[in-house]
């Protein structure tokens, strides 16, 4: 327990749910090590439980207890190759072992409310046509106590701080989360999350609030990588008088619900999304894969220099 409400859990042991069989895995003092090739997807690589039966497991707990109908924000700390060729699942269980409910995580971090039900639950991380893994923990957070009811989007933190840099770089975080490792190219990285709305109006004006410091002290860019996220991008680019730098994928739906359909943008630079070597069992996944690998293809010098 590194704060108070907060747990980071390692992965330190194999037990009966680590998957060995032509695996190389090496324990480091703050990372594990993990290849196989060969594993075929849809395997679990290795599982975490809150609770274990010595005789049956032969593994002690190592999850922690939470609390029902409360909230914790789970951020996984890994890189893999390829991208996003891993993922994880929430198994929540009742107390005769059953089922209750779960949740499937394709990004790095998700906010998960404990069910009222759970009696218990396991964390499965799960092989999506990985070739090998750099796994660092599990951070844990109950987040209830620091929430801001009266804030609609979330903004993290600034990622990747460069204090030399003039610009700041914020990235519209679609539904399905974003692997951290796509945005490690970009310096002074800010993610907004939780914007889908039904009033965007809103969105937008609370957007333009929480920026204001940050439109003070640097350059503002704003990027998109999917559908809608683009939109995103060029609402906030028009409204703030910044770059935008997105894929080709619009949304025509959402450019109307934003207002931005009509909109001349000369601030506007498109990138390629970035493609891992389509391998056949790769291309069994595809459609699993989450799709903020995309910004691996925005150029780091160019989204660091400013770009346009």
């Amino acid at each position: 327990m590194k704060e108070k409400n907060q747990f980071n859990i390692r992965w330190t042991q194999i037990t009966k749910d680590t998957f060995m069989y032509g695996s190389i895995l090496r324990f480091k003092p703050t990372e594990t090590l993990f290849e196989n090739e060969l594993m075929p997807s849809g395997i679990v690589l290795h599982e975490w439980k809150m609770m274990t039966s010595y005789e049956k497991d032969t593994a002690i707990p190592t999850m922690p207890i939470l609390k029902k109908n409360q909230t914790y924000r789970f951020k996984f700390e890994y890189e893999v190759k390829p991208v996003g060729s891993i993922y994880f699942k929430i198994i929540f269980k009742r107390r005769n072992g059953t089922v209750c409910k779960y949740k499937i995580i394709k990004g790095h971090e998700e906010e998960i409310t404990m069910p009222a039900e759970a009696f218990s639950y396991v964390v499965q991380m799960i092989n999506a046509a990985s070739r090998s893994l750099v796994f660092r923990q599990i951070v844990i957070q109950d987040v209830t106590y620091k929430r801001d009811p009266s804030h609609i989007v979330e903004l993290s933190d600034m990622h990747n701080v460069d204090s030399s840099s003039q610009f700041a770089t914020v990235v519209f975080v679609e539904d399905k989360g974003i692997q951290l490792e796509a945005i490690r190219h970009m310096h002074n990285c800010i993610l907004v999350t939780k914007w889908q709305h039904p009033h965007m109006r809103a969105v937008i004006n609370e957007l333009k609030s929480r920026l204001k410091a940050y439109h003070e002290r640097y350059i503002l860019q704003f990027v998109g990588y999917d559908a809608r996220s683009n939109e995103m991008a060029y609402a906030m680019g028009a409204q703030m008088d910044a770059s935008v730098f997105v894929t080709p994928l619009r949304h025509p739906e959402f450019q109307k619900q934003l207002g931005t359909t009509d909109t001349v943008f000369n601030g506007v630079a498109l990138y390629q999304p970035y493609e891992d070597e389509i391998t056949p069992a790769l291309h069994l996944v595809a459609p699993t894969l989450n799709q903020s690998h995309h910004l691996l293809g925005l150029d780091a010098q160019w989204i660091n220099g400013g770009g346009l």
